[in-house]
Formats: C-alpha cells, structure tokens, sequence
C-alpha cells in the first residue's frame, strides 16, 4: 500500500490525475484487505491532499454525476478519521497513530475540515507544571 501512495503521489504531482487517483484506489483496497487501517488513512489523506478538486465525478465510477472527487475524498476523509477516533476512544494522539500523521496534522484537519467530529474526541487534558 505504501508504494502504490507513493506512486500516486507522484503520478498527481505529474498531473496525471485520472492515474493517480486509480493508485490511491488500489492502495486504500490493499490497505483494507490486509486490515491496514493506518496505510488505508495515509493513502486516502494523500489523496486528498495532492489532488483535491482536480477531478470530477466524470471521471471516475460510483461517485453520483455533479460532484468533485475533492468533495468524495473529504467525505471519504471523515469516515475514516471518525473511524480512527472511535477505536482510539476519542483520544486524537492515538487516531493520529492508527492514521499514519500526527498528533498536530490530525487535530488541524478536525479543527479546519471537519468540525463535526470535534465532538467525538476526548477533552484535551492540560499538561502538569513542573516545579523546579
């Protein structure tokens, strides 16, 4: 699954989408078959990240005719980050490890594109003081 985002990365950054986007594909179905949740998450942000609303419905199969595959994979994006905070008991650090990013990566995305998990996350518990 790693080589087939690596290769879709850079097949997006050649800006061949259509083919991009069918290595992503593959690398999520790899990803998923072998129960890899953290490689599956890495391949659909990647995804995401490199080829945002470059495609249309019109080019690729199962998306309903009028929307972005940017909108597809933001949708996509949101399964799998609820996913990942359901299983890590709303602990994002944890989520952040089964998806492959960090800590800070994963609380931007809830925090800018995804608002409505915010409250499936556990509260942020201040750090204790030293004292010297």
């Amino acid at each position: 699954a790693e080589a087939l985002t690596t290769h879709g990365r850079a097949l997006a950054r050649l800006a061949q989408y259509s083919q991009a986007l069918s290595e992503f594909k593959r690398a999520i179905e790899a990803a998923q078959q072998s129960g890899a949740l953290k490689h599956a998450g890495e391949a659909a942000l990647t995804a995401f990240e490199e080829l945002g609303n470059h495609l249309t419905s019109d080019d690729i199969k199962g998306i309903p005719a009028g929307r972005a595959i940017g909108e597809e994979l933001r949708r996509y994006e949101h399964d799998l980050i609820k996913e990942a905070l359901a299983k890590a008991e709303g602990k994002v650090t944890r989520a952040a490890r089964m998806l492959g990013t960090s800590y800070q990566n994963l609380a931007h995305i809830i925090e800018s594109r995804h608002q409505d998990l915010l409250s499936f996350r556990s509260p942020v518990r201040p750090r204790r003081k030293r004292k010297y």
